[in-house]
C-alpha cells in the first residue's frame, strides 16, 4: 500500500529491548551521572559546612566582643549615609519582627475577636461610708489591682505558664468611667458598686479556677483597702460566660495586619532597593548580633533555659545515598531519552514489526545473524538479552527454511515461478542471502536479486512478483518510498523478508 506521508513510528517494546541489550552502556551512564551529582551535592555541603564552621568560629570570637563594638565593627566599611540606610533597614525589620511576634503570640488575637468566650464577673462592693466619692475610690483600686503583677502571674500559671505576662493582662477588661463617661457598665448607687470584670479565655481554660483565682485575690486585698480608704465589703454576685464580639480586638488585630503588609511590600522594599549587597548583610550581621546579645541576655536574666539542639550544631557532612539514587535514576532517564532520539532521528528500521507496519504486507520471514563486536561496541550489545528476546529465531539455518517455506507457499499460491528479491541496505549479509537463494532455487522457484539504489524506476517496469528484503540498517524513508513505488506500477508483492544483525 503507498504512503503518501512519512510518519516515523516505534513500539514501547522495541525500545525496552534496546535499552536492555545496552545494559552496560546504560549502567555506566547512570553511575556516571550519580557520581556527578552525588559529587556536586557533597561539594555544595562541604561548602556549607566549613563556612558554618567560619561563621560559628567568628561568632565566638565575637561574642567575648561588647554588642556596640561589635556593631561599630560592621558598619566600619560604611559612610555616615550609607550607615543611616542600613539602620533604617534594620529599625523597619525589628519592627515588624515584633509585630508579628505580638500578633503570632497574643491569646487575644488568636481567640476568635468576633466571638470571644468570656467570663464575666460583677461584684458587689458596699462601703460603711455611703458616699459616691468612697465607691468611686473603691472602683478604681479594684479596677487597677485586678491587673497587679500577682494575680496575672497566678492567672499565667492556669492559662499558659510558658507565655509572657503580657499576653495575660490584655485579657482582662475593667474600664472605669465614672460620672457620665463611655464605655464603663458598672454602676454607683448612694454609695453602693457593682464592679464588673471581662476576662477573655481559650477553650481549653477552666473558668472556675480562673473565678478562684480573681475572688481571692480581691477578698485579700479588700484587707489593704480598710486601711486605706475605709471599712467595705466585696462579694461576688455574678459569675457568667458569653461568646462576645470584641471590636478592640477586632480593630487591633487588623490594624497589625496591614502594618505588617505596608512595612513588608512598601517600607522594607524601598529601603532595600536603595542597599548594595554589602549593606544589605551588615544589616543581617547587625541583627544576628542584637538577637544573639538578647538571648544571652536572657540566659543570664533565667527568663530563658540554655538549649542546644543537635540540629543547629554543623555536622559534617557525608555521601548522599538518596542522591546516588536519584542520580542512577536520572541516568537511565537520561540515557533512555537520548537512545530515543537517536532511534527517531536516525529514521531506520529496527524491528520485523515495523517492516510490516510501513509495508502494509505479510512478513514471510525474520532472519537474525550474530555479530562479533569487540571495543566499545560490545557495551551496546549483550548476547543473553538478544537471546531472551529472540529465543529460537537465532538459528539461521532454521529460520532461513522456515522463510523459504513462506515464500514457497506464497509463490503457488499466487502461481509464480519467478519472483524479484529487492535487496534494500543489505549488502553485508551477502553469505546469508546466496544461503538463502540456494534454498528458494531448490524449491524450484526462479529469482532475481535487485539492490535497490537511488534510481530504480527503469528496474521496476518489467517486474511481476516482488518480495522486500530489508534489516535494521535500512532507512525509513527509503522504505517507504519503495513500497510507495511498487504501488504506483502495481506490482504484485509477495510480502516482506527481515534481516537483523544482533
Amino acid at each position: 500500500m503507498p504512503h503518501s506521508k512519512q510518519v516515523y513510528e516505534i513500539r514501547i517494546q522495541d525500545l525496552i529491548w534496546n535499552l536492555l541489550s545496552q545494559w552496560k552502556a546504560v549502567l555506566i551512564v547512570a553511575i556516571l551521572i550519580a557520581i556527578i551529582i552525588t559529587g556536586m551535592k557533597y561539594t555544595r555541603d562541604i561548602n556549607a559546612y566549613n563556612e558554618a564552621i567560619d561563621s560559628q568560629r567568628q561568632a565566638e570570637e565575637m561574642s567575648n566582643i561588647p554588642v556596640d563594638e561589635q556593631i561599630a565593627k560592621v558598619l566600619e566599611p560604611f559612610s555616615e549615609e550609607d550607615v543611616t540606610k542600613v539602620e533604617y533597614l534594620i529599625a523597619q525589620r525589628e519592627w515588624v519582627e515584633k509585630e508579628k511576634d505580638y500578633y503570632n503570640n497574643s491569646i487575644l488575637l488568636n481567640v476568635d475577636p468576633t466571638s470571644q468566650r468570656t467570663l464575666i464577673l460583677d461584684y458587689y462592693i458596699e462601703a460603711e461610708e455611703k458616699t459616691n466619692t468612697i465607691a468611686a475610690t473603691l472602683g478604681y483600686s479594684y479596677s487597677a489591682y485586678i491587673t497587679n503583677e500577682k494575680i496575672v502571674e497566678k492567672l499565667r500559671q492556669i492559662i499558659n505558664p510558658d507565655i509572657d505576662k503580657k499576653y495575660i493582662s490584655e485579657l482582662i477588661n475593667t474600664p472605669v468611667n465614672y460620672n457620665g463617661g463611655s464605655g464603663y457598665i458598672s454602676s454607683i448607687d448612694d454609695g453602693d458598686l457593682v464592679l464588673e470584670i471581662k476576662i477573655v479565655l481559650p477553650e481549653y481554660v477552666d473558668a472556675k479556677a480562673i473565678e478562684s483565682t480573681i475572688t481571692t485575690s480581691l477578698e485579700e486585698y479588700s484587707s489593704e483597702l480598710q486601711k486605706i480608704i475605709g471599712t467595705h465589703s466585696i462579694s461576688l454576685i455574678r459569675s457568667d460566660e458569653a461568646n462576645l464580639y470584641n471590636s478592640n480586638a477586632v480593630n487591633n488585630k487588623n490594624g497589625i495586619i496591614a502594618s505588617i503588609s505596608n512595612i513588608e511590600t512598601i517600607y522594607l522594599k524601598n529601603a532595600e532597593s536603595t542597599l548594595s549587597d554589602e549593606q544589605k548583610a551588615a544589616a543581617d550581621a547587625i541583627i544576628s548580633i542584637k538577637k544573639n546579645a538578647q538571648k544571652a541576655e536572657n540566659i543570664a536574666n533565667g527568663t530563658a533555659e540554655i538549649e542546644i539542639k543537635k540540629d543547629e550544631m554543623p555536622v559534617k557532612p557525608n555521601i548522599s545515598k538518596k542522591y546516588a539514587v536519584l542520580g542512577l535514576i536520572l541516568g537511565f532517564l537520561m540515557y533512555a531519552l537520548l537512545l530515543l532520539l537517536y532511534i527517531v532521528f536516525r529514521a531506520r528500521i529496527i524491528s520485523a514489526n515495523q517492516l510490516e507496519q510501513y509495508t502494509s504486507n505479510r512478513l514471510l520471514g525474520e532472519i537474525y545473524f550474530s555479530n562479533d563486536y569487540k571495543g566499545l561496541s560490545k557495551l551496546l550489545h549483550s548476547k543473553k538479552i538478544n537471546g531472551i528476546r529472540y529465543k529460537d529465531k537465532l538459528d539461521v539455518d532454521k529460520q532461513i527454511e522456515k522463510a523459504v517455506t513462506s515464500i514457497d507457499a506464497a509463490c503457488k499460491y499466487s502461481e509464480a515461478d519467478k519472483i524479484n528479491l529487492l535487496l534494500l541496505s543489505v549488502n553485508n549479509e551477502e553469505r546469508e542471502i546466496q544461503k538463502l537463494l540456494d534454498e528458494i532455487h531448490n524449491k524450484g522457484i526462479e529469482t532475481e536479486v535487485v539492490n535497490i539504489d537511488e534510481t530504480i524506476e527503469s528496474k521496476l517496469i518489467h517486474m511481476d512478483n516482488t518480495l522486500i528484503i530489508t534489516g535494521n540498517n535500512s532507512k525509513v524513508a527509503d522504505l517507504c518510498n519503495l513500497s510507495s513505488l511498487i504501488g504506483t506500477y502495481h506490482l504484485p508483492q509477495l510480502g516482506d523478508l527481515y534481516l537483523g544483525r544482533v
